[in-house]
């Protein structure tokens, strides 16, 4: 049972016992009085009173999600209008296609000479040469 619907059946609840002692006042005093009749008549009205709280609540928190989905469909309006113009930026790049003179330099390592063999060394030295 959800808590609207338990706090709902207290009302009622609440509200019989009300209906009750009213009853029961305007059995001793003999046919009842003004008082007791607004008595009754305002025990009649509470529960409506209760309910239209009720789906005061509910249209308010549907007031709030309407202004969030408002806001949400905006900042979506807003990035899709980011999005097209990048795109369009894009475009323009690749259709501009921007050429200019283009050098590249060539790239030396200095690296230190090695000696030349001379073919009196060894298997040792051959090897490291290679």
């Amino acid at each position: 049972m959800s808590k609207s619907q338990h706090n709902e059946k207290a009302v009622q609840e609440r509200e019989q016992e009300i209906w009750k002692d009213a009853t029961k006042k305007r059995d001793k005093k003999g046919e009842g009085s003004v008082t007791s009749q607004l008595e009754e008549n305002i025990i009649k009205v509470e529960p409506g009173l209760s309910s239209l709280n009720r789906q005061l609540v509910v249209v308010e928190n549907n007031f709030r999600l309407t202004n969030l989905e408002l806001k949400l469909i905006e900042t979506l309006f807003s990035l899709h209008r980011k999005f097209k113009t990048l795109k369009s930026q894009i475009d323009d790049t690749l259709v501009a296609e921007v050429v200019g003179p283009v050098t590249v330099l060539e790239t030396r390592i200095k690296a230190p000479n090695s000696k030349e063999f001379r073919g009196e060394r060894n298997a040792k030295d051959v090897k490291n040469f290679l």
